[in-house]
């Protein structure tokens, strides 16, 4: 139907076509994992993250703690944390008793969970929030601790619902 020359060019501008499709498509990102989080706050980084569900365990205890006493270690974590309509199916932790040391956990920015569900054990047992600490429309649906948490700017937990103890 077309000569040579001819389909050589309707080859040609096709691919040149899909190539240009292809590279307008915004970047394949890996899924959001807990690790992933941790990964950023150990680099310093901040973290914004929205409309997510993790199922593994959101531990902050596990970056690299700095001892104060014999028996107490700390997290510092230097970047804002943001979280928006996500889902906590596993523990998130910002207290451990690891053996003989309990590991706390300072956040030196914001701590934000806004609207978001934690299904499994968590504990900000005797945390330190520097900035703001945000649990606005936050259900708690296992026990979680607070306990001996300071908070240096504000803390809300407005329209929060703590299902378990």
């Amino acid at each position: 139907m077309f000569s040579q020359p001819a389909n050589r060019f309707w080859g040609l501008l096709l691919c040149g076509v899909g190539v240009l499709a292809c590279s307008n498509m915004p970047p394949v990102n890996p899924p959001m994992t807990a690790q992933t989080v941790l990964t950023r706050l150990a680099a310093g980084l901040p973290v914004r993250v929205e409309n997510v569900t993790f199922s593994d365990d959101l531990d902050f205890t596990t970056l690299t703690a700095s001892p104060e006493t014999p028996t107490v270690a700390r997290v510092w974590v230097n970047a804002p944390v943001y979280f928006r309509n996500c889902t906590f199916s596993g523990k998130v932790l910002a207290f451990r008793q690891r053996g003989d040391t309990t590991v706390l956990c300072s956040f030196g920015r914001n701590l934000t969970f806004v609207g978001c569900r934690f299904n499994g054990e968590t504990s900000f047992r005797s945390a330190s929030v520097v900035g703001i600490g945000a649990f606005s429309h936050t259900q708690f649906n296992k026990p979680v601790s607070f306990e001996g948490a300071r908070f240096g700017a504000e803390a809300y937990f407005d329209q929060a619902l703590f299902a378990g103890e």
